[in-house]
């Protein structure tokens, strides 16, 4: 069953765009989505907020990525964790 993930960096939580775009280089993932990932949405706040939404095609191809993909990438360049996540199953994906 298909998820979405919202994954939140309050104001000062080190999460900008900055941060976001060198991470995304870092892992070759500008001009197309990891395996599993079917949607990715980034917004952030003028205050410098974050939120990042996804729709992956189950918990477990996210986890996946997290652990084997985006957890060493981000440690290597410094970028934190967000300071919440939330699953949901999807009941609607068009």
């Amino acid at each position: 069953m298909s998820v979405l993930i919202v994954s939140e960096w309050e104001p000062g939580a080190g999460m900008s765009t900055e941060s976001y775009w060198r991470l995304t280089d870092d892992m070759d993932l500008r001009d197309h989505l990891p395996e599993g990932c079917e949607c990715h949405m980034s917004g952030f706040s003028d205050e410098g907020g974050a939120i990042l939404s996804e729709v992956w095609t189950s918990r477990e191809a996210h986890q996946s990525f997290l652990e084997n993909e985006l957890g060493p990438a981000s440690a290597a360049a410094g970028v934190p964790g967000p300071t919440k996540v939330s699953v949901l199953p999807l009941i609607r994906h068009l």
